[in-house]
């Protein structure tokens, strides 16, 4: 009897036991490590398209992380190309505090810039390059790629497609500052500084746009790889811009800087020809929606 009461116990124990497992488990489902941390576009709350497209520009999304220790880095590559890898995986995951702009503190995307440069030059044939490449190339064409827009009285700076209606983020520029002071031997430094001359300005709406260009392109691909060219040229092609070029397919336009205001894009436009020797393109877009449609001149 008493071994039938001790057995009685333990299969109530038991019981218990995976009655309070269950309840804890329902209230502790594991977190989703992405949600809440890109909660702000613009000045709104993010969408799911919102997240992809900050996603897409992070280079987080899943088919662009390429900077996993496992995925053909070498163990026992050069030192110096490790540390420089180490650097850029170390920004490129820093993590957002909740509802932060994934893009309102640019010093993430200066380090993967610096550290991604270094690999470049110094180990372009390595697998930490080859790791890191397209999140460099992202990270580069983020930093420089930052507009003005006049809201509501106010002059803000922004980083993303200025045509989309709420695709842009919230930025700064005090990074740019110390990288144009502090990195002296980095081939991106007169194009940030050039940046931080004349920035690109619209209002949030405007009807047409002058638009002071490099060349064109037939793709976003084709185009990505163009920009990143000039740049590596030293030339301050800081915006992609697509367009509606009166032809079956979408073009693209690799952009010096673009205004609505028709006289600073001239003034620009002659700044920008004594230098390039007279090289820069120049056309007026109409801008209907969300698209831009080349008028020409």
């Amino acid at each position: 009897m008493k071994r039938y009461f001790t057995s009685l116990f333990s299969l109530e124990c038991l019981s218990l036991f995976v009655l309070l497992t269950l309840i804890v488990g329902c209230g502790t489902q594991p977190k989703d490590k992405t949600a809440g941390s890109l909660s702000q576009k613009g000045d709104s709350a993010a969408s799911s398209g919102a997240q992809a497209q900050a996603d897409t520009m992070l280079g987080s999304d899943p088919a662009a992380r390429r900077i996993a220790p496992d995925q053909g880095i070498s163990q026992n590559g050069d030192p110096e190309a490790r540390a420089y890898f180490e650097a850029f995986r170390k920004a490129r995951t820093r993590p957002l505090a909740s509802g932060q702009s994934p893009f309102g503190d640019m010093e993430p995307q200066k380090e993967m810039v610096l550290a991604g440069e270094k690999l470049m030059t110094a180990f372009p044939n390595s697998s930490f390059y080859e790791a890191i490449k397209i999140d460099f190339r992202q990270a580069l064409r983020n930093f420089v790629g930052i507009y003005q827009l006049e809201e509501g009285g106010y002059v803000l700076e922004r980083v993303g497609d200025p045509m989309e209606i709420g695709d842009y983020w919230n930025t700064e520029t005090e990074t740019h500052k110390l990288f144009v002071q502090e990195q002296s031997d980095s081939r991106y430094k007169e194009i940030v500084a050039r940046l931080l001359a004349r920035k690109s300005r619209i209002s949030k709406r405007p009807e047409n746009i002058y638009v002071i260009y490099a060349e064109t392109a037939a793709s976003m691909e084709e185009a990505e790889e163009k920009q990143f060219e000039w740049l590596n040229r030293g030339e301050d092609v800081l915006h992609i811009l697509p367009y509606d070029a009166g032809t079956a397919e979408e073009s693209f336009v690799l952009t010096y800087r673009f205004f609505e205001d028709e006289e600073q894009s001239l003034t620009y436009l002659d700044e920008v020809q004594k230098r390039t020797g007279g090289k820069a393109g120049y056309m007026m877009m109409s801008v209907n929606g969300e698209k831009l449609y080349q008028l020409g001149i």
